[in-house]
């Protein structure tokens, strides 16, 4: 079954969705002033000579992946039976995105770089998911693929044992948390900023869909020590990339340098491999991604990085 929305006249490039931007964390992890970037949408007053909360279920349920959960999180609350229609039908979706993306050569793709990042046979040593910057599944079709990849991973990394993945966006509405929590899944409520700390055992596996460099950047800023490093994955944009973009622009105004991962990138403490999404219909939800993991011996060198 193919995901039905977004692919009925070709392959058009998907609105562009807001992405986090946290500040480095500081010596306590702590988030800057920067935080998450958030958009809001206008309400509508009336759709059809109806006011938006009272809409039925029925309609907020072919609503849902549209803007309505976004539009009702921003005005008048959706009735509870209406945000449950409309997360069923979003669930159905994701569904759809699940079904397309299993037998694909992506995923197959995804779990190899994985293996070979993290060392033959260790993709049993996952014992943590973690999701930053989705988007909203119930409005954006790329973040529904995204998230089909997250339920496939919980599904297929033995360590995870199905352990529910934690996920974070701003942007996530009403909507969008009952979908998560029909899937199984679970929604940090505090925004960490990226600066989360991996596992104190096994591996913690960090997606990061297309976020900004500074994302990343806290995510190992909070993991910048021996012994920790070292038990993270990063999926997410090749660092290569970041690294690129960063030596053409030079300093950019307004925005840190991300200067651990410059740094790793430059001495070789980091292994990537990166993840095929060729054929794929989806064409902008797995581009560019690679896994990441960090060499043991990373730390002798971490006081040039630390800056």
């Amino acid at each position: 079954m193919v995901c039905a929305v977004p692919w009925r006249g070709g392959n058009p490039a998907p609105a562009p969705r807001p992405r986090p931007r946290p500040t480095p964390p500081g010596p306590s992890g702590a988030q800057g002033d920067e935080g998450w970037e958030m958009v809001t949408a206008k309400m509508n007053k009336k759709r059809g000579g109806r006011r938006v909360g009272q809409v039925d279920p029925e309609k907020a349920a072919r609503a849902a992946g549209v803007g309505y959960g976004l539009q009702a999180d921003d005005g008048a609350a959706l009735p509870d039976d209406a945000v449950a229609a409309a997360a069923a039908e979003g669930c159905e979706r994701v569904q759809q995105c699940v079904e397309a993306l299993a037998p694909h050569a992506v995923l197959a793709s995804t779990l190899a770089a994985l293996e070979r990042a993290l060392s033959p046979g260790a993709l049993a040593d996952v014992t943590e998911l973690v999701c930053y910057g989705l988007g909203s599944p119930s409005r954006s079709p790329v973040a529904r693929h995204q998230l089909a990849l997250v339920a496939l991973l919980r599904d297929r990394l033995p360590g995870l044992g199905g352990a529910a993945p934690a996920l974070y966006d701003p942007v996530f509405t009403r909507v969008d948390r009952a979908m998560l929590g029909r899937l199984g899944m679970r929604v940090i409520e505090a925004d960490e900023g990226g600066a989360r700390r991996g596992a104190a055992a096994g591996t913690t596996l960090f997606y990061l869909a297309h976020c900004e460099s500074d994302l990343c950047e806290s995510l190992l800023g909070a993991n910048w020590e021996e012994g920790a490093l070292e038990r993270v994955c990063v999926l997410g944009n090749s660092f290569r990339t970041y690294h690129e973009r960063w030596t053409l622009a030079g300093n950019q105004a307004g925005r840190r340098r991300p200067e651990r991962l410059l740094w790793l990138s430059e001495t070789g403490g980091v292994t990537e491999v990166g993840v095929s999404d060729r054929g794929y219909p989806a064409v902008s939800a797995f581009n560019d991604t690679a896994a990441h993991t960090f060499r043991p011996d990373w730390a002798r060198w971490a006081g040039r990085g630390s800056g």
